[in-house]
């Protein structure tokens, strides 16, 4: 039951933030939002396009990476950002770029990340 729990509803937030940093991040480029379909509450789907080369894709694809960074800096202004980082790194697998993000990047999937 407590994975079930922390799977579709403690790490959703991260699951926004997650997808929140690729569409921001493709914006910046001039990538453009086609689609996005929700198939869970841990799993969505964006279709992103308009990237004009493999380095934006990868750069897009590699965005959740901005998620944790930007708590750490934020917790060296403010001390209420040290929860969301602690909560970040509570929700670590989904703060990271997913196997999906590695794959679309051509990057190879860290064996920590791949479902067993």
């Amino acid at each position: 039951m407590f994975k079930k729990f922390y799977k579709n509803i403690y790490s959703l937030p991260a699951l926004v933030l997650h997808e929140l940093s690729h569409i921001i991040v493709s914006l910046f480029f001039g990538g453009k939002l086609n689609n996005v379909v929700i198939k869970s509450c841990s799993s969505v789907d964006l279709k992103i396009s308009n990237l004009k080369s493999m380095t934006q894709v990868r750069i897009v694809a590699m965005a959740p990476l901005i998620v944790p960074l930007v708590f750490i800096a934020l917790s060296f202004v403010d001390i209420d950002f040290v929860v969301c980082f602690a909560y970040s790194m509570s929700v670590f697998k989904t703060t990271l770029p997913s196997p999906t993000d590695f794959k679309t990047s051509k990057f190879n999937v860290p064996k920590f990340l791949v479902k067993k």
